[in-house]
């Protein structure tokens, strides 16, 4: 499910943030966001304890030095001489390529703003004082830039227009939290109950939404899969936390089925990712639980591990409740799971075929009781 609310996503902000190629070259030209410029610049330093008297002087000096300049004297001659940057100052004010985003937000704007040649006016900063020109100036064409031109676009745009389209799909779905079901999940976020719902717990409704709802068996699948975190969130005292939270759940059904109505669907390459991760995921609940991993796929090495569990079990014990050690016993002797996804068929399958021979007159077994096998087998 949010797989496909990503790929709508995506869709959503791509279609509502990029304009069409004319307006978005148009745009390009007008941000230049790539564009780069070669600066030289003269600082003339102002301390954090500088009296009124100090800073109109620096002020003064650096007037006089940008009269000087626009005169016609060189900036680089005025620059060694005056400039209080010791980074620049010895090599005439030059202070390289500089991108957008690298200067202080009070010179950014002026900077990027003047042409080749183009003397600033003073500037004055938590620095002090500065005159700046620009000796060059790269502009990226747009063929070249657009594509990260355009991812730049929808990053920034993203917020914006994500909260705008989900309001609007809210809206129109109609989300509705159903009575009494903020209590209930607070009272039962940490039952362990949660795993043994019947058929009719798990379909109770908790919120309702135009084309469907978020039920009781759904918000129990998606607490315990999140762990005590998840449960710490539905188990607060803040009733209308809760709600939001709940709400937020019956969106993601929402959204989801928008995207299925869209057209969007997984690649392959997505869903074999998603079914590897939830395998490995399987394979280590397997092994903490005690079972053992083998590699065969011979399904005759699952017939055959049911059939040593169930006499083992069934035929030996005296037990009343004998299918209860079923599990047990196929954890330490049976064919447990790397993973492969046919095997709890091929067991189950199996102890019904040797539970109708050992109720069958002559069937050579103790007859086991009516109930079925634990989930556990």
């Amino acid at each position: 499910q949010q797989e496909l609310v990503w790929l709508l996503r995506d869709d959503v902000v791509r279609n509502r943030v990029l304009p069409d190629e004319a307006t978005l070259r148009e745009w390009y030209m007008r941000d230049q966001p790539l564009t780069r410029v070669r600066t030289s610049h003269l600082l003339l330093r102002v301390a954090d304890d500088a009296s009124e008297g100090e800073i109109g002087s620096k002020r003064q000096l650096a007037e006089s030095l940008h009269q000087r300049i626009q005169a016609g004297e060189p900036f680089a001659e005025l620059a060694r001489e005056y400039s209080e940057d010791p980074s620049s100052a010895p090599a005439g004010g030059d202070r390289g390529w500089v991108p957008r985003g690298r200067l202080l937000p009070e010179l950014e704007a002026i900077v990027f703003d003047l042409q080749i040649g183009e003397i600033s006016e003073v500037i004055r900063t938590t620095f002090g004082f500065h005159v700046i020109t620009v000796t060059d100036r790269d502009v990226p064409d747009f063929e070249y830039a657009r594509e990260g031109y355009e991812e730049d676009l929808i990053r920034d745009g993203i917020a914006a227009v994500e909260e705008s389209y989900v309001d609007s799909v809210s809206t129109a779905a109609d989300i509705r939290i159903a009575p009494g079901s903020v209590d209930l999940v607070r009272r039962s976020a940490f039952s362990p109950r949660l795993a043994r719902l019947g058929t009719a717990e798990r379909s109770a409704v908790l919120a309702s939404f135009s084309g469907g709802a978020l039920t009781y068996g759904e918000w129990a699948d998606f607490v315990i899969k999140g762990g005590p975190n998840t449960q710490s969130g539905f188990a607060g005292s803040d009733s209308a936390n809760v709600a939001a939270l709940l709400r937020r759940l019956a969106m993601n059904e929402v959204l989801s089925n928008a995207a299925i109505r869209a057209g969007h669907e997984l690649s392959e390459h997505v869903s074999d990712s998603i079914r590897a991760a939830a395998l490995s995921d399987l394979r280590i609940a397997a092994l903490s639980a005690g079972f053992r991993a083998d590699t065969t796929g011979d399904p005759y090495y699952v017939v055959a591990g049911v059939d040593r569990a169930f006499d083992m079990m069934l035929v030996r014990s005296r037990s009343a409740r004998p299918l209860d050690r079923v599990s047990p016993a196929l954890k330490r002797n049976g064919p447990t799971v790397l993973v492969h996804p046919y095997r709890y068929r091929q067991v189950m399958e199996r102890l019904a075929e040797l539970r109708a021979a050992a109720a069958m007159p002559g069937g050579g077994r103790s007859s086991p009781p009516e109930q079925e096998p634990g989930s556990g087998s």
